[in-house]
């Protein structure tokens, strides 16, 4: 609507108001002083309004003005990959796609890129996902080429975020638990937090005495004896990896799997598990682990100078195992082992999915990273018309629209070889073809009725719309999956009164 002013009471006139090619004339009475109309127009679009105040014929005044459409249903984030070529190219988006990303798909450095992105826009979480979303950003942080740069100040404050995320889930002793409860503390999550966190502050040049790190190999030592093979040569890869001493502790390794090595018939078994499966998480301690295990035991003896006391035998049929496997964790560790290329490299990116463990594909990433050197950059030129070059926190690039409307086109020079690029965009849920995930999605609100015994209560369902505000409640929404596959997790958002807590 609009406002207009008028010195006279009972005074007639006409608004004429044109908008996105169609006109509407209302005849009104304005009273003395300002007098709010509404406008007559549907506007379901962005575009430029102009009205006019006529009287007796005759244009009294007018504006001209901008509008820009705002649909209040719920955005959903949208993507479809197309082929591109020289010339024009379709693009063929919804009306209301808004934030019009572009992003070039099929590279290695795009799916190395693509992988820290999905790494560090994972929901918050407990040790694994807070130490996974380190670790990418570390090596966001080291591909910059400017570090004073407003990309470089974001990237540091996320890294400090986490940082102090892992101190908050820190227990006695420095130790850590899945999510910080109360306990003695895992060896291996202990790992792991210290791992990320020495990744972070040698990103950001935050230096610590040797002896500081020395705490994370304690637990190591005395837990070790009861931990999977897989689990104790990932924290002695760590540990070699941050120059501290762990000869005698690899030794002692090395003749743990020595003395498991006569299973020759576990390592010739065929490997039928999903290439999403955790070997760290999930099955920590079968055959396939215990051949990762013992091709990385190989790899941290070789870099210490020390012999190993495997048998030959043993540790090829080690080697096939892995090598042979679809985990992308096993080929990485295969690759370190016996040296690689960018192809190799590429071809185990390539199998990294958001499915996988967050711990398995930050490894993955870490250990790959020097690998990308090698290969030769691809880069997207830029379309024709108004796009502009964003940096990614991974450091990657991406062309969005700042223009009017939707393109109707994407248009390169002819020279332009085919790639695959990837389109994403945001439109009102109401419109959007979704993949529809099975999940039921159920929602209780309980009063919460004092009993005897202090801070204790029972539950009341709410089934009315009465609520007092000096009771207390419980909001219950619970998610329920429909689907034989495991959902990585869900993510609810819901409005909180004042004084709510989660």
């Amino acid at each position: 609507g609009l406002f207009i002013f008028s010195q006279q009471d009972n005074e007639p006139v006409a608004l004429v108001t044109k908008f996105a090619g169609a006109e509407m004339r209302q005849t009104l009475t304005l009273h003395k002083g300002a007098n709010y109309i509404s406008l007559t127009q549907n506007i379901q679009q962005s575009g430029l309004l102009s009205a006019e105040l006529q009287q007796n014929g005759q244009v009294q005044d007018s504006i001209s003005t901008k509008l820009s459409f705002v649909d209040n249903s719920w955005p959903v984030e949208q993507q479809k990959n197309v082929m591109l070529g020289g010339g024009d190219n379709a693009l063929m988006l919804p009306e209301q796609a808004s934030n019009i990303r572009l992003q070039s798909s099929e590279t290695p450095q795009e799916i190395f890129r693509n992988n820290l992105d999905a790494l560090v826009d994972e929901p918050w979480g407990g040790v694994i996902n807070t130490g996974s979303r380190l670790i990418p950003l570390s090596l966001a942080w080291r591909s910059l080429a400017d570090h004073q740069s407003a990309a470089a100040n974001d990237i540091r404050q996320m890294i400090q975020d986490n940082r102090l995320r892992l101190m908050q889930l820190a227990g006695p002793g420095a130790r850590f638990t899945w999510w910080g409860e109360d306990g003695n503390g895992d060896a291996f999550l202990t790992a792991w937090a210290w791992y990320a966190d020495w990744q972070a502050s040698q990103a950001i040049g935050v230096t610590q005495q040797p002896e500081y790190w020395q705490h994370m190999l304690d637990s190591y030592a005395e837990q070790a004896d009861n931990m999977p093979l897989l689990h104790r040569a990932l924290v002695l890869a760590w540990a070699q990896e941050m120059n501290l001493p762990c000869k005698t502790l690899l030794k002692g390794l090395d003749e743990a799997i020595a003395r498991r090595g006569t299973k020759t018939e576990d390592f010739s078994e065929e490997d039928t598990r999903d290439i999403n499966d955790s070997l760290i998480l999930d099955t920590p301690e079968s055959p396939l682990a215990d051949a990762v295990a013992n091709v990385l035991t190989m790899t941290l003896l070789k870099k210490a100078q020390l012999k190993s006391t495997v048998m030959p035998q043993v540790q090829q049929y080690a080697w096939d195992k892995a090598a042979n496997s679809n985990q992308p964790l096993a080929h990485t560790v295969v690759l370190l082992n016996s040296g690689g290329d960018a192809t190799q490299t590429a071809a185990i990116l390539s199998g990294l999915t958001a499915e996988q463990s967050t711990i398995e594909r930050a490894l993955a990433m870490n250990w790959l990273a020097k690998y990308m050197a090698t290969m030769p950059p691809v880069v997207l030129p830029a379309p024709a018309g108004a796009w502009a070059k964003h940096k990614l926190t991974g450091g990657g690039e991406d062309w969005r629209w700042v223009g009017q409307g939707v393109p109707d086109i994407l248009s390169f020079g002819d020279e332009l070889s085919p790639q695959n690029v990837q389109v994403r965009w945001r439109e009102p849920a109401k419109t959007a073809q979704q993949s529809n995930i099975p999940v039921t999605v159920e929602r209780q609100l309980y009063r919460l009725i004092p009993g005897e015994e202090e801070m204790s209560f029972t539950l009341q369902p709410v089934t009315s719309n009465e609520i007092d505000s000096d009771a207390l409640y419980l909001d219950e929404i619970t998610l329920t999956s429909e689907q034989d596959a495991v959902l990585r997790y869900g993510q609810v958002e819901v409005p909180l009164p004042p004084g709510a807590d989660v």
